[in-house]
């Protein structure tokens, strides 16, 4: 994120996802929302659900806004910590 790589921001958040998505046994995005509503409740679902949408738009966005880099980084850090716990 510091060193404005923002290629390998999304390799490394891809990479999160993956391990997340394994952790669960979930074999797509949908299932992976339906369990953490399931194990996590509906906020935390509904927080992944808006995080994959900005994900995606930022990811294919011609440039990138370094401030909306940073929000990313702490929405992806604070909604992984709660994944993961």
């Amino acid at each position: 994120k510091d060193n404005k790589d923002f290629t390998t921001f999304f390799e490394t958040y891809d990479e999160l996802h993956r391990e997340a998505k394994k952790r669960f046994s979930a074999t797509s995005d949908s299932e992976f929302r339906s369990i953490l509503e399931q194990t996590k409740g509906q906020q935390v679902a509904e927080q992944y659900h808006v995080l994959s949408g900005k994900i995606q738009i930022e990811k294919f966005a011609p440039f990138h806004n370094e401030e909306e880099i940073t929000n990313l980084y702490n929405i992806i850090n604070n909604l992984y910590s709660d994944i993961n716990k």
